[in-house]
């Protein structure tokens, strides 16, 4: 099966605003202008609106911005083998920018992926923010990996939710990025940064982040209970004690001489059991002192 089997439908207002940023500068741009002023000649405004679709589309095809689309789905046939549908939508901002599966009752998946005109109009730009977003919905379709939403019980609901899921996010980028990176697909700098990365999430391991981070960015065979295990714990063998805050290992601090009373307050308010001789790690203690000052 090849990805022209999959459905594609893109929307209307995105591929305009693609189109129109794409070809503004190109010797076609005069000949783009004048077949598309004569639209707005039509009095019906439905037959308008569908002259103006129907030509945009033709020229989205015609400047190849559809390419990176059906190139990127084509190196991830587990997508095409499972999904009905894949909706391409316009995305508010780049931080809106995302891939994810609508799943109906009794009925196969559609993939949404949703993108800034900007993006669609900058080829390279939009494959790379492809490939990795379709390799995470790859993930969460491979019952290898066993993706599955929320996070543990203990977790839930709780002061730790957030920063364990943002702990998965980063986890999560790694793999995709480790696993591109050995085909190719990425570029050589992607190490780096995610390592970058890694290390200011998991900055209680210190010097140990380097080796811990290995074993996400190099190996293939990760699934989401590893990731989700590390988000939430850390490595199960870290020699440094763990704080009592997020449970990551790390050094801790003495808060009775290295935090403000206001900061110690804001903790005590998500932890009343405890105390300031349990101490806090350095990433908590920023979290907290954040807290605490922006609720001055």
């Amino acid at each position: 099966m090849t990805a022209s089997r999959l459905a594609l439908e893109y929307e209307p207002r995105l591929v305009e605003g693609a189109v129109l940023l794409a070809v503004a500068g190109r010797a076609a741009e005069r000949r783009f202008r004048a077949e598309r002023d004569r639209f707005y000649r039509v009095a019906d405004g439905a037959e308008r609106e569908m002259g103006f679709d129907t030509f945009h589309a033709a020229w989205f095809a015609r400047l190849a911005l559809d390419r990176p689309f059906c190139e990127a789905l084509e190196e991830q046939p587990a997508i095409v083998a499972r999904c009905a549908r894949w909706l391409v939508a316009r995305a508010r901002g780049r931080s809106d920018e995302a891939a994810d599966l609508l799943v109906p009752h009794g009925a196969r998946p559609t993939l949404l992926v949703r993108v800034t005109c900007e993006t669609v109009a900058a080829p390279e730009a939009l494959r790379l923010l492809l490939r990795r977003e379709l390799l995470h919905v790859a993930d969460m379709l491979d019952p290898r990996f066993a993706y599955a939403p929320g996070v543990p019980a203990d977790v839930a609901g709780g002061p730790r939710e957030r920063l364990v899921r943002e702990n998965y996010r980063v986890l999560w980028n790694v793999y995709v990025d480790g696993r591109l990176a050995r085909r190719g697909l990425v570029p050589a700098s992607v190490r780096a940064e995610r390592l970058r990365e890694f290390t200011r999430a998991f900055a209680p391991l210190g010097d140990a982040a380097a080796a811990a981070f290995a074993p996400f960015f190099d190996e293939n065979d990760r699934t989401h209970a590893d990731l989700m295990a590390f988000a939430a714990r850390g490595p199960g063998a870290a020699p440094l004690p763990r704080c009592r805050l997020c449970e990551l290992p790390g050094l801790t601090l003495s808060v009775d001489s290295a935090l403000p009373a206001h900061t110690r307050a804001a903790i005590a308010l998500d932890f009343p059991a405890w105390r300031p001789a349990d101490g806090v790690c350095a990433r908590c203690a920023e979290l907290y002192a954040s807290r605490a000052t922006a609720s001055v």
